[in-house]
């Protein structure tokens, strides 16, 4: 196990973000330094999907496995690589995984060449929650949450003539059955599009003029 100095992790609860998808105003933190371990692809896996427990003697490697570059403050958390992939992973003081992130895409790649001069390590961890893959994007991903709030908001306050015309603008044609709109509505978010995106952007310019 080695020290891996000096990168940027935008630490997330919920979804792992890209590089490409960071924003300025994301809590990007400047890592003095992280411990670094190799694993097989499988244990790979289960870092990414599920939330994990790290158990016995391994929770000592992981207790100062991270140093923040500004304030020196030492947190637990392990940066992971299988050789082709590479994450960061923080735990609470009872080492169960809390937040995940990926890197920069110049600093995954130095990571995943030094690897390749590393033996894998097995790790003793349970595994729990697997998280819903939905492969989409975190602009994809913030329309899908704000269309289903303002489909629900509006079906629970009777807003008739805004459902139907979020319908009108979706499918193009006309029904009155408002819980089949709502339902057909709600449904159709199992698959974000370019037309939900044009209606999420609608509502927002309206809502904000």
């Amino acid at each position: 196990m080695i020290y891996i100095y000096d990168i940027l992790l935008n630490f997330s609860n919920n979804r792992i973000y890209d590089f490409y998808e960071w924003k300025k105003d994301d809590n990007i933190e400047h890592i003095r330094k992280i411990k670094l371990i190799k694993v097989d692809s499988r244990i790979m896996d289960d870092f990414e999907l599920y939330d994990i427990t790290i158990k016995d003697e391994f929770s000592n490697e992981i207790k100062n496995g991270m140093e923040l570059f500004k304030t020196k403050e030492v947190k637990p958390a392990i940066l992971l690589t299988d050789g082709y992939r590479v994450l960061a992973v923080l735990f609470n003081d009872k080492f169960k995984s809390i937040k995940k992130s990926k890197l920069l895409l110049e600093e995954e790649l130095d990571v995943i060449d030094i690897s390749h001069k590393l033996k894998e390590m097995a790790i003793n961890y349970k595994k729990t929650n697997k998280s819903k893959e939905d492969f989409l994007t975190r602009r994809e991903f913030a329309v899908k949450e704000g269309l289903k709030k303002e489909l629900i908001k509006s079906y629970k306050n009777k807003e008739v003539d805004k459902l139907k015309y979020i319908y009108m603008e979706y499918f193009e044609k006309s029904i009155d059955n408002l819980d089949d709109i709502y339902n057909d509505l709600i449904n159709s978010l199992n698959d974000i599009n370019e037309k939900h995106i044009k209606i999420f952007d609608m509502l927002n310019y309206n809502l904000n003029r």
